[in-house]
């Protein structure tokens, strides 16, 4: 007898008999995969990769062992959505990285590509899960899913192959809703058909664009007529989604009259989302920026008549050497007052380090100062540019919530042309190096920015025109 048996008999114990192990089965697998994915679900960021990696990998085993065909259509079901979620994780990780990790663009690019693959695995798997009812259609909520990872793909790539996802997105969006009529797909498919609106047009096709344009819209509105908040609808979401879809379509629209048509249909969307949810900074930012684009036709308009410029959050409209007519000051003056109260102001309540907001006030104060300008008035003018070089700062303190690489340059690029107003040439040179260093910026467009005609005789500013 071993010493350890002697002193198990000494306490009065006996040895539990050993059981077998469960026998290893798809279903046991599935289940297992299941878990994985919950564990998965809770956690975020970095520690929620390698988590879905592994129930990725589970489904995998599942789908591999064999199993019968309600299994197998959940096992692959729960493969794209850890696919889905993994690639959804990782680039909002790139997105809200620090400057030196997105300054390796290789690195950057890479990730990206692996992000393509997951989507593009992801849509693999979800075709996979087969409708009960409808032989060679997919599942509604894998159609769903489908669709969603096509439409976040689509976002990555130009051209073409843009073109070919946003439709296969579309295509997927309504053999969902032939199932069964949903107010979050129909909202979905709005989006994704502004989406295609938008490729259509800039690859020359007007007539399918402004027809996807349509459709869109026809979406937005039996998505808000279909909702029902009782039922756990999101209604403000969705009219929120009208809204921006209303004003992303007036970017296009052929004349000034259906642009300011557009935008005041999106600025009533958007204050109907706030009336039914006022803790959400998204449709207080949505309608800012709706009313900085309507203050910007009222003076396209009055520039010219005839006009087909669309506005697009650019300050440079404001300015100018010949006075604007009153009414037309006060118009626009006006619908910037609402911008910043109802819009950006508002969203700061609920969020003081909203990045969209301040950013939002900061276009907005530059603006305002640059009509006060025009107007005569450079007291209100030094006023207006140097609160908005305040809400500048105060948005590139958090760099890694204003987006990716080239969304940071954009706002570092405009700081700077607000800090040369405000006579800030050190913060501006400090920040026109960073997006150079960045490959954001070309220098013929530095050399054509009258916001920075003030730098053309500076040594610095004339070394970073010529260089190559």
């Amino acid at each position: 007898m071993s010493q350890r048996d002697r002193r198990t008999n000494r306490q009065g114990h006996s040895r539990a008999p050993e059981t077998a192990a469960a026998p290893v089965t798809p279903q046991s697998l599935l289940e297992e995969a299941e878990t994985l994915q919950q564990r998965a679900e809770r956690r975020s960021g970095q520690d929620a990769l390698p988590a879905f990696e592994a129930a990725a990998a589970k489904y995998q085993e599942a789908i591999g062992a064999g199993s019968d065909a309600q299994a197998a259509a959940d096992a692959h079901f729960g493969l794209g959505e850890c696919l889905q979620l993994w690639a959804d994780t990782q680039l909002q990780l790139l997105q809200q990285a620090p400057d030196e990790a997105l300054s390796d663009t290789q690195q950057c690019q890479q990730i990206q590509e692996r992000v393509m693959q997951a989507y593009q695995s992801s849509v693999q798997a979800y075709q996979q899960v087969p409708a009960n009812s409808a032989a060679g259609q997919l599942r509604s909520d894998a159609a769903v899913n489908a669709a969603n990872a096509l439409s976040s793909w689509a976002e990555l790539v130009t051209g073409p192959q843009q073109l070919q996802l946003l439709e296969q997105a579309v295509q997927l969006y309504r053999v969902a809703l032939s199932q069964e009529e949903d107010a979050l797909t129909l909202s979905n498919l709005g989006d994704v058909l502004v989406s295609q609106g938008e490729a259509l047009l800039e690859s020359g096709q007007s007539a399918a664009g402004q027809a996807a344009f349509q459709s869109a819209v026809e979406a937005y509105q039996s998505s808000c007529s279909l909702s029902d908040s009782s039922a756990g609808d999101d209604l403000p979401g969705l009219l929120h989604n009208w809204g921006v879809g209303l004003h992303t379509i007036s970017k296009h629209a052929q004349d000034i009259g259906l642009q300011q048509s557009l935008l005041q249909q999106a600025a009533e969307k958007l204050r109907a989302s706030i009336q039914f949810s006022r803790a959400d900074p998204a449709p207080h930012n949505a309608l800012g920026d709706v009313l900085m684009d309507a203050a910007e036709l009222a003076v396209i308009a009055c520039n010219s008549s005839n006009s087909t410029s669309a506005a697009g959050g650019s300050s440079s409209v404001f300015g100018g050497s010949i006075p604007l007519a009153a009414e037309v000051t006060d118009q626009a003056a006006g619908l910037m007052k609402q911008a910043v109260d109802d819009g950006y102001m508002a969203a700061l309540t609920i969020n003081r380090t909203n990045a969209d907001a301040l950013v939002g006030l900061a276009e907005a104060s530059t603006a305002m100062a640059k009509l006060a300008n025009r107007q005569g008035d450079p007291v209100a003018a030094s006023q207006h540019i140097h609160t908005a070089l305040g809400h500048y700062t105060s948005a590139l303190a958090r760099p890694h919530l204003l987006g990716d690489a080239t969304e940071r340059a954009d706002v570092r690029y405009n700081a700077a042309c607000t800090a040369v107003l405000a006579g800030r040439v050190d913060l501006a040179e400090q920040l026109l190096k960073m997006v150079t260093a960045a490959g954001k910026l070309q220098a013929q467009e530095l050399a054509a920015d009258d916001d920075l005609a003030a730098l053309r005789g500076v040594t610095w500013f004339q070394d970073m025109i010529q260089r190559p």
